[in-house]
């Protein structure tokens, strides 16, 4: 049985945003995150990049997995880094708003892991 999947992730600029860009960015993570796992459970892995979540999937209804390439980036308007882990997962993530390792508050790095 296929499963037929999308997800819609939340702008987090404008009225009734989140309180923090940190926490919008994890939000949209956790989208993609779940995009990641709706791909997977189809194709059996895991793609190599997150524009492939934004093409229409012959396996998927035709459908896409998320609306568009906007969630792609994080709040800070850089995009959000797919790393290829060993043993076949992928961890997602962003450096929060200074691009860098490490860091606190919205500086910090924010990460999903998927095995």
């Amino acid at each position: 049985m296929l499963a037929v999947s999308a997800v819609l992730l939340e702008d987090f600029s404008g009225p009734g945003a989140c309180p923090t860009k940190a926490k919008a960015a994890a939000r949209t993570l956790a989208s993609l995150q779940a995009a990641l796992l709706s791909y997977q459970e189809i194709h059996g892995d895991l793609p190599a990049s997150l524009a492939v979540l934004c093409q229409s999937d012959p396996k998927n209804s035709g459908l896409a997995y998320i609306e568009d390439e906007v969630p792609l980036v994080d709040p800070w308007d850089r995009p959000f880094q797919l790393e290829l882990l060993a043993g076949g997962g992928v961890s997602l993530l962003t450096y929060g708003s200074d691009g860098l390792p490490g860091g606190r508050g919205d500086a910090r790095d924010i990460r999903v892991s998927i095995p």
